[in-house]
């Protein structure tokens, strides 16, 4: 159904009227015909004098016939903002102009919020673009790290190599000459001498080593069957001339309890047990410097107590502090207590410091150090080994060493080489990673499917467990860290009753 508009009764529109005149401010003039007047409302509050004579200079260029808004919103000097509206009738121009002070009010809000959200989306874009720039930056300076990193890992394990090889192939020939029988007692005491010498240099070359490991995080650990009571011998005899020199009682207890062999970072332990010492000695002038080891429940108890000078608090809180010497008259890296304090560590444990000044000091740590079972070395005869090195020193020492217990040995500098003998299929291969130009996982990956049922042991001066894992991801049954005695050599080769010749890897997978 269609509603037809109907006139309002008049009582209705006057009361609309008067409710509109209440609640919104207005002033209604009359511009034409005749002189202009203000039928209804306040001049001066929306900003004209009180004949409202402005309008008309406002208005001029309007059409005097049209009905509607002329001005959405106007202010005219300080009066109330309003909209301007036009009704012609029957030759009368009327003029209306309602308040929109709270319309305008809300419309400065409305704009002024929408500036600030135009503000707060401009300031969020250039965080975004700073921080998306900042992650750039960040992301460019970590492909620079992993590249500085590998750069780093190759020099370690590059270093390592170049020392390690020769440090290796030194301590071996000392060793077999000590081995000899015709030795007086002269020539093997400076055997001896000169075998801790460059164990010391091997030390200290590993301490350089190891504070890049440390810096780059590549140090690993590498337990290995290690004979304690030759370990504290060797420290007493290297300490021992010191000790004479400058009159110092020295004294090396080991708790009766101590088993034969243990499972532990033998490398590691040395340079722990070493630097300590090293301190004690340094920084004593006189009374006495001892040393004590108790083992209890596969755990270890290493104390180096010393009467020298002893510290203060301020110099045991730098105490760990890499390059750290709070004595410059006294010669060294301040390396060794930093390395030391590292290495435990790794182990799950730390230095405990006792001293105070003029009554010495005492460092003690405690490691887990499991019994491990001492194998017997088994005669090599009629078991064939095949040595890959490109160092002839390193050969001649593991032949020697072989050759002493019955092995049948030959020896390449290069893969190529090795494959041009003829002879039988070894029951073991010795193969150095480090073959000049070429690698040594590939040759053992090589060797591998050359001869399917040899042992291959892996050799290499980078202890490190990435390098372990991979040469075994490769088929390397053992792995070989240099330098070695003939014991860690004898206890990677296969036994004569295992099938095929081939060693248990379970049971070598701990060699030095």
């Amino acid at each position: 159904m269609s509603v037809v508009p109907l006139p309002l009764p008049e009582s209705i529109c006057h009361y609309l009227i008067a409710g509109v005149i209440r609640t919104t401010p207005m002033l209604i003039v009359q511009l034409q015909p005749g002189p202009q007047r203000i039928l209804l409302g306040n001049a001066a509050s929306f900003g004209l004098t009180a004949e409202a004579g402005e309008l008309a200079e406002l208005l001029i260029g309007a059409d005097p016939g049209f009905n509607g808004v002329l001005l959405e919103t106007m202010q005219i000097g300080s009066g109330r903002p309003c909209a301007v509206h036009q009704v012609a009738e029957a030759g009368l121009r009327y003029v209306l102009l309602f308040d929109r002070t709270e319309i305008h009010a809300q419309l400065q809000r409305s704009q002024q919020m929408a500036n600030e959200t135009e503000l707060a989306r401009r300031a969020l874009q250039l965080r975004w673009d700073r921080l998306h720039q900042a992650h750039q930056a960040l992301n460019e300076e970590v492909e620079a790290a992993h590249a500085r990193q590998g750069l780093q890992r190759q020099m370690v394990h590059q270093l390592a190599h170049e020392f390690g090889t020769p440090i290796s192939a030194v301590l071996g020939q000392i060793q077999s000459l000590i081995g000899a029988a015709n030795l007086d007692a002269s020539a093997l005491h400076g055997l001896h001498n000169a075998r801790r010498g460059v164990e010391h240099l091997h030390q200290l070359v590993e301490s350089v080593l190891d504070q890049a490991r440390l810096q780059s995080h590549q140090f690993e650990l590498c337990p290995v069957r290690c004979d304690l009571a030759s370990l504290f011998d060797d420290f007493r005899a290297l300490f021992h001339s010191v000790a004479t020199e400058r009159g110092l009682q020295w004294q090396v207890s080991l708790e009766p309890a101590i088993p034969p062999s243990v499972q532990v970072d033998s490398l590691r332990l040395r340079q722990i047990i070493y630097n300590l010492l090293n301190n004690a000695f340094k920084f004593t002038r006189q009374g006495q410097v001892a040393m004590t080891a108790v083992w209890a429940r596969d755990r270890l108890t290493v104390s180096v107590s010393d009467t020298g000078r002893g510290m203060n608090p301020a110099q045991l809180a730098r105490l760990f502090e890499p390059f750290s010497r709070h004595d410059l008259s006294v010669p060294g890296t301040g390396l060794g207590l930093s390395i030391s304090q590292n290495v435990l560590l790794h182990l799950d444990s730390s230095l405990v410091v006792d001293s105070e000044p003029g009554a010495g000091s005492r460092f003690s740590f405690e490691i887990g150090a499991p019994a491990a079972e001492l194998e017997d070395a088994e005669d090599g005869s009629g078991l064939r080994a095949l040595i890959i090195d490109d160092d002839a020193d390193m050969i001649e020492l593991i032949q020697q060493m072989l050759l002493r217990h019955h092995w049948t040995v030959a020896s390449a500098t290069a893969w190529a080489e090795a494959m041009a003998q003829q002879g039988e299929a070894p029951n073991v291969i010795l193969i150095d990673l480090s073959l000049g130009i070429e690698s040594g996982l590939d040759a053992i990956a090589k060797a591998r499917v050359q001869w399917p049922s040899a042992a291959i042991v892996a050799m290499s001066a980078d202890r490190s467990l990435h390098q372990q894992s991979r040469s075994r991801e490769l088929g390397a049954m053992a792995f070989l860290g240099k330098p070695f005695a003939e014991a860690d050599l004898l206890a990677c080769l296969p036994h004569s009753s295992a099938p095929n010749g081939v060693a248990d890897p379970q049971r070598r997978a701990a060699t030095h």
